[in-house]
């Protein structure tokens, strides 16, 4: 599905690697009341080319991060992939993006494992 955008001229690659955030997130009894690191990578495929050397004409990087941080301060997700979903729509409301990848990494949810997590994709037809 993403393959299509991937190396594809007409489309910018616009990404965060690996921003680690506090978030509310779990749905064990153990998870509930505290915060706990996710580790985001969050990739979207715009069709921009910037003409004028102007942020206006791309997609900034602060809608990621801005989105991921409100949705980890200010709610409780029982599940990470609830919580991918939700930034993933949010962040797909920009014009510019047609496709994106987002990540979502549990370092503490496994013990014994570096991590766990979910993948979501998105794509406008």
């Amino acid at each position: 599905m993403i393959n299509s955008y991937e190396r594809n001229p007409e489309y910018t690659e616009i990404f965060i690697k690996r921003l680690t955030i506090r978030a509310q997130l779990g749905v064990f009894t153990h998870e509930k009341g505290r915060t706990q690191p996710l580790i985001l990578t969050m990739r979207a495929w715009a069709k921009v080319k910037p003409v004028k050397d102007d942020i206006v004409e791309t997609v900034d990087y602060n809608l990621f991060s801005d989105t991921a941080r409100d949705l980890a301060e200010n709610q409780h997700f029982d599940l990470v992939e609830t919580f991918l979903n939700t930034m993933a729509d949010r962040i797909m409301e920009d014009d510019q993006i047609v496709a994106g990848e987002f990540t979502a990494e549990k370092p503490e949810a496994i013990e014994g494992a570096e991590c766990a997590g979910a993948v979501v994709y998105r794509r406008k037809d």
